[in-house]
C-alpha cells in the first residue's frame, strides 16, 4: 500500500487527508467526495490507513481506542 500511495503522489500529486486546509493541484475538487477520482479515492483510503496504522504503532491501541 505504501508503494502504491508514494508512485501515485509522485505521478499525480499529493493526496490530502483534510482538504479544508490546503488547496490540491488536482483538475477536480478535493472538498466534496462526489467529485474525486474513482482512482484518487482508492490512494486516498488507502493512505489514510497507513496514517491510521502509524499512529496505532506510534501511541499504542488503547490510547488510539480512547
Amino acid at each position: 500500500d505504501l508503494q502504491e500511495v508514494s508512485e501515485y503522489e509522485q505521478q499525480v500529486g499529493l493526496v490530502i487527508l483534510d482538504p479544508s486546509r490546503r488547496e490540491s493541484n488536482h483538475p477536480f475538487s478535493t472538498h466534496t467526495a462526489h467529485t474525486l477520482s474513482p482512482r484518487y479515492n482508492e490512494i486516498f483510503n488507502k493512505k489514510s490507513r497507513l496514517v491510521m496504522r502509524m499512529l496505532e504503532i506510534r501511541i499504542g491501541t488503547e490510547l488510539l481506542l480512547q
